[in-house]
């Protein structure tokens, strides 16, 4: 018998996109799937579109509803209640290709020492219109403490017994919860990467990547530098502190320049270049300055000359 799959979508204020996402599970050639959907306390339209899909998809869609708790909560939720074996989540903006589910069984069945599948991913506009293809790299758990950085995207899906071990997703983190627990799941097994486009991430106007960020909220790489340093595994990494350091300045940095708080994003982006100073040298840091720097005015002109900003 083929292995259940449980996939949870956190859902506020969705109306616009969710039926696109819940389609795209619904329309996948893999047929053995559990949707668990959760209204975080939306005040649009969400609800009475989810309860349409209730009706529609009866057995395999489980509906919840209730006050806003944030997207982890609402994850850890959805995750506890899942019955597969396989769990994953896909944001109510985005898209799972109709391979995706059955690409990633076909991975965590053949090999058991695979924790989690991840897959490259299209980037597509408000209007689901093709942007760019993002490809991630292979999962090297050195290199991603190193850059503070982890390649799995839309379409991920993990085994349902490191979710039991672990927990879920911190609810302290608002702002990169997902980083943080990729980093954790990390030390239990391999990450294996799909060499297929399985997914679409969509970006908007109010998507999070556009969207100023709290204090609080762009500090949140530092804290989980220092907490990651509290736990026994990071004892056989403690020589990649200082890199790590520096990527979680350099992120921070970015998020703060991006809110407009430049003195604060300035003197983070330059401890972020004092713990590792070869970052001098890489490219991807001036862009992702200059994109913190300028992406949001760009976006807002792309849409505008478009009609789509009001």
């Amino acid at each position: 018998m083929s292995s259940l799959v449980s996939l949870v979508i956190p859902a506020y204020n969705a109306g616009e996109y969710i039926e696109e996402a819940i389609e795209s599970v619904f329309s996948q050639t893999y047929k053995n799937i559990e949707l668990i959907v959760i209204n975080d306390g939306s005040t649009d339209n969400t609800l009475r579109i989810l309860k349409k899909y209730e009706e529609k998809y009866k057995g395999k869609f489980t509906l919840i509803s209730r006050e806003n708790r944030g997207q982890s909560f609402t994850l850890n939720q959805g995750w506890s209640l899942a019955q597969g074996s396989y769990i994953g989540y896909l944001s109510a903006d985005d898209v799972l290709l109709p391979t995706s589910i059955e690409k990633s069984v076909q991975v965590l069945d053949s090999d058991q020492d695979v924790v989690l599948t991840y897959s490259s991913f299209n980037i597509i506009d408000n209007k689901s219109r093709f942007m760019k293809t993002v490809i991630p790299s292979d999962f090297v758990y050195e290199d991603v403490i190193a850059r503070f950085s982890c390649p799995p995207g839309p379409g991920a899906f993990f085994r349902k017994k490191f979710f039991d071990m672990l927990g879920g997703w911190d609810s302290r983190f608002r702002q990169i919860p997902d980083l943080e627990y990729w980093i954790r799941l990390g030390t239990q097994g391999n990450f294996y990467r799909i060499n297929e486009i399985l997914a679409h991430w969509r970006t908007h106007d109010k998507s999070q990547s556009y969207m100023k960020t709290t204090v609080e909220r762009a500090n949140e790489p530092l804290l989980i530098v220092d907490h990651y340093f509290t736990l026994p595994i990071s004892n056989k990494f403690y020589y990649l502190k200082n890199k790590m350091q520096s990527g979680a300045f350099l992120l921070s940095s970015y998020l703060h320049v991006r809110a407009g708080r430049f003195l604060l994003g300035s003197s983070l982006f330059l401890k972020g270049l004092l713990c590792d100073p070869v970052r001098v040298f890489s490219l991807l840091t001036w862009q992702n300055l200059l994109g913190s720097l300028f992406g949001r005015l760009l976006h807002k002109i792309k849409y505008s000359l478009k009609g789509e900003v009001k």
